[in-house]
């Protein structure tokens, strides 16, 4: 509530004292007499822009003083926030400079127009025409019903639990989000065991497929190199086998002079046996017409039924 106001040297004002009673007040006056110079200085301390046209005498700086009893506001916590002396009645003063320079004070501490703003709209609200639309403004009306009751701590309280309201609103929007993705969890997993169950894999079967996997990937490779081996040994013009026999007769025709070659002769006998029976596996392997390309994909994906889960 506005207890006084003091304009000095501000337009057409250069010295005005104006007391406010308890109750209803109402400045009335004929078009000019001032009305609007009286608001417009009132504004000034609720943190408006000025300048040196508001200056009566350009000479001498302009002084709003306003005196406000906020007993019966909220705005103790403003004064602990922004770190102001806190008073029953609290003192805002606004000094225009005749250099132009602007001072505002609260309860004499120096503060910015942000400040000023901020507390001026908790004392006072400033209504002109076609403004009465704020009536319809739900959280006007609130502050408003605030107001009457003045009973701070039921706001707090409100807040308080409000607060707790919205902090287990989250929670429990979490906790659903959880369980609805434990949910889809659930339904994937029941869905990879019956695929494992039905494919009946274990640890000896993985292994098996995934040697026969290898095997039939490199079928190609595994039949040149079967036929490859197999025409050293024995189709090639130089084969193995061949070279080998030339050179068992070369040293049987010494034995009968050269004793000692009779040893070399069974050696070579032996390799000889070892290679045709080599001869002989290779031959099997490189006939297993076993390279079905259909296996391939049916194995694989067998396996990934594995390597998916």
């Amino acid at each position: 509530m506005l207890k006084s106001l003091s304009i000095n040297n501000y337009a057409l004002i250069e010295n005005l004292e104006i007391n406010f009673n308890d109750g209803f007040s109402v400045i009335t006056g004929e078009t000019g007499a001032g009305k609007s110079i009286i608001l417009g200085a009132l504004s000034l301390i609720l943190g408006k822009r000025a300048d040196l046209n508001v200056l009566k005498d350009k000479s001498k700086k302009c002084i709003i003083e306003g005196v406000f009893d906020n007993r019966s506001l909220w705005v103790k916590q403003f004064f602990t926030d922004n770190d102001l002396d806190y008073d029953d009645q609290t003192i805002i003063r606004r000094e225009i400079l005749p250099s132009g320079m602007s001072r505002a004070f609260i309860n004499d501490t120096p503060v910015n127009l942000t400040l000023l703003s901020s507390l001026g709209n908790k004392f006072v609200n400033i209504l002109s025409q076609n403004q009465t639309l704020k009536l319809n403004d739900a959280s006007f009306q609130l502050n408003v019903l605030d107001d009457f009751i003045n009973k701070p701590h039921f706001l707090e309280d409100y807040k308080k639990v409000y607060n707790e309201y919205l902090s287990l609103s989250v929670r429990l929007k979490r906790l659903l989000e959880e369980n609805e993705q434990a949910v889809k969890d659930e339904d994937y997993f029941k869905y990879q065991f019956e695929e494992l169950d039905n494919a009946s894999l274990n640890v000896d079967t993985v292994a098996k497929f995934e040697a026969r996997v290898q095997f039939l990937e490199h079928s190609e490779e595994i039949k040149l190199s079967l036929s490859g081996a197999e025409s050293i040994l024995n189709n090639d013009n130089n084969a193995v086998i061949d070279s080998l026999a030339n050179l068992g007769k070369m040293i049987g025709n010494i034995n009968s002079f050269l004793p000692a070659s009779k040893e070399i002769s069974k050696r070579i006998d032996s390799v000889s046996i070892e290679l045709k029976d080599i001869l002989s596996e290779i031959e099997a392997l490189n006939t297993d017409d076993d390279f079905d390309p259909s296996e391939l994909q049916l194995v694989s994906d067998k396996l990934s039924l594995v390597y998916c889960t």
